[in-house]
């Protein structure tokens, strides 16, 4: 592996806006350019020998990053600091390609690296502090207050389990468990854990919203919603939710290949608002909150093109302020600031790799080149705004850093697709 310092050219921005029609399309016109000069790119840090890159990237508070990969046919956590230079790497026995997750819990690195065991790991050197054996195999976890909320799924008996792990021994609290619920994904915040999973019955099958309350030793459910899915449902499953850290949570379901954003009171279920954003349905939608408006993504037509759309909307009523048609190509790439600006990477303007940012209205800004070295937006795995204001991206050969003045995100925000605590699916 090899760290490369690289002094290029400034960014040149290229400023456009687009109309305050309800639904606007944010293709530049073609008498436009874009201009062929590089980003600044601070470092990068490519692989040599990395077969497939397993996790997302996550960044701690003081912009070390850490992912977890497949190299020379042996499964390595991988940890470099913010300079670009490698910390550390720790080889992990008994990987696998499936059911792998990373995320910060505090002092400590949590990892899925099998099918079912949770470890820890230092965030110093690499080495693993404890490792727990799950019961269910890993679908998806979360953090906060010291406890590892590991959410865990299998299709073979059509169950699953929750369990609460204690983040500094590894030890589990409990375990709640969930009958014919599959597919689980899992968010927290405080005390409360909001679970969407498949739930297989009766036909037609449903897909389940529940939230339940930690009490130290166990869990209880609060309450849940069903939708059942149309018969000829192709799209629908379930999607990670989002809390606001006010009392509500929001919640994106095309069950009936109609997407819907509901919004739900935490404490009782009882519903604040159900906005209707479209006719088709969007595999892998991403809810931000920042500042009482909500950016979610949605699909604006039939087309097999991998482009979808951005909407904002009102957090309290529901209203729809600004929806910005095929604008965005995954989950992926969408970032909230901390002063509320939409980060969005695409290759819409001329057919090249670029970058928009949009306003808490959702109104462009402006939009910059983002052929960050060759690295393609299609091929975008992560990206993160580290402490400083730059860029941080990775993609399926390399990490790179690249120059930006943005603004970190702030506490009380939900500014990437897995939530702001420490990159993991909590409420920062």
């Amino acid at each position: 592996m090899k760290n490369t310092t690289i002094i290029l050219l400034a960014i040149a921005l290229a400023f456009a806006s687009c109309s305050k029609d309800d639904i606007t399309s944010v293709v530049t016109d073609p008498n436009d350019t874009l201009t062929t000069e590089n980003p600044t790119a601070i470092w990068e840090y490519e692989f040599d020998q990395i077969d497939v890159l397993l996790t997302d990237l996550v960044v701690d508070d003081n912009d070390n990053s850490y992912f977890f990969a497949k190299a020379n046919e042996e499964y390595v956590l991988y940890s470099l600091d913010k300079e670009g230079t490698l910390r550390w790497s720790s080889t992990i026995p008994f990987g696998s390609y499936l059911n792998s997750g990373i995320m910060l819990a505090g002092d400590k690195l949590i990892l899925s690296y099998q099918y079912d065991v949770v470890a820890a790991y230092s965030l110093d050197d690499g080495s693993q502090i404890w490792s727990t054996t799950l019961t269910v195999s890993y679908s998806d976890m979360a953090y906060t207050e010291g406890i590892v909320y590991v959410a865990q799924t299998t299709t073979f008996n059509t169950e699953s389990q929750i369990s609460a792990i204690d983040a500094s021994t590894g030890t589990i609290n409990w375990d709640y468990y969930m009958d014919k619920h599959i597919g689980t994904k899992i968010s927290v915040h405080e005390n409360q854990i909001c679970v969407v999973s498949d739930y297989q019955l009766p036909w037609p099958f449903e897909i389940a919203l529940t939230i339940l309350s930690d009490n130290g030793t166990s869990a209880t459910e609060v309450w849940s919603h069903f939708k059942p899915y149309d018969s000829n449902e192709s799209y629908a499953k379930p999607r990670r939710a989002t809390f606001d850290g006010l009392g509500h949570i929001y919640f994106e379901e095309d069950v009936t290949d109609t997407t819907y954003i509901h919004s739900y009171n935490v404490s009782d279920g009882q519903e604040n608002w159900e906005t209707k954003l479209c006719n088709f349905g969007l595999p892998e939608p991403v809810i931000l909150y920042g500042n009482g408006i909500i950016t979610a993504s949605y699909k604006s037509d039939e087309s097999w093109a991998i482009v979808n759309s951005i909407v904002t909307l009102d957090a309290s009523t529901g209203n729809i302020i600004k929806q910005n048609d095929d604008v965005i190509l995954n989950d992926s790439q969408v970032l909230l600031t901390g002063d509320n600006s939409i980060l969005v990477f695409n290759r819409l303007l001329n057919d090249e790799p670029t970058l928009q940012v949009y306003d808490l209205n959702g109104e462009l800004i402006n939009t910059s080149s983002a052929d960050y070295l060759g690295m393609m937006v299609t091929s975008l795995v992560d990206c993160k705004i580290t402490s400083e204001g730059n860029l941080l991206i990775i993609d399926q050969e390399k990490v790179m850093a690249i120059e930006a003045n943005f603004t970190p995100a702030l506490s009380g925000t939900w500014s990437c697709r897995k939530g702001t605590n420490g990159n993991t699916n909590s409420i920062n």
